[in-house]
C-alpha cells in the first residue's frame, strides 16, 4: 500500500524524485527500441559478411562511407588524395593572405605540377 502512496505522491509531482508512471513506460519503451535497434545492427552486421556491402547499403539507404566510417576502414585513396589536395589549395590559398580566388589557386597547383578539376578527376 506504502509504494502505491508514494506513486501516486511522484505523479503528482509531489513525491520523492522517482519516476513517476508515464515516465517509467517511457523508459520501458525506450529500453525495448533500444534492444530493437541493437538486434538489428547486429543482423545487419552479420548479413554483410555474406552480401554485397553496396547492394545493402542501397536498400538501407546509407552510404557506404557512413557503412565504412561505422566499420572503422581507414579512408580510401579517393579520399586520402582529397584532403592533400584541400592542404594545397589552403596553404596557396593563405600564402596569398586571402587575396586569390578559385582560378588563381587553381594556376598555382598547376604551377607546382598538380593536375585537378573540380570535377574530382584527379592527375
Amino acid at each position: 500500500m506504502r509504494e502505491w502512496v508514494k506513486q501516486a505522491e511522484r505523479d503528482a509531482g509531489t513525491g520523492d524524485g522517482g519516476l513517476t508512471g508515464d515516465e517509467r513506460r517511457e523508459l520501458a519503451e525506450l529500453r525495448r527500441e533500444n534492444r530493437r535497434l541493437r538486434e538489428d545492427a547486429g543482423i545487419l552486421k552479420r548479413a554483410t559478411a555474406f552480401c554485397n556491402v553496396k547492394r545493402a547499403c542501397e536498400l538501407l539507404k546509407a552510404s557506404r562511407s557512413a557503412y565504412c566510417e561505422a566499420r572503422g576502414d581507414e579512408p580510401s585513396g579517393r579520399a586520402r588524395q582529397d584532403a592533400g589536395l584541400a592542404a594545397r589549395v589552403r596553404a596557396a590559398y593563405v600564402e596569398s593572405k586571402g587575396r586569390f580566388g578559385s582560378p588563381r589557386v587553381h594556376a598555382v597547383l598547376r604551377a607546382q605540377g598538380l593536375r585537378h578539376s573540380a570535377s574530382g578527376s584527379h592527375g
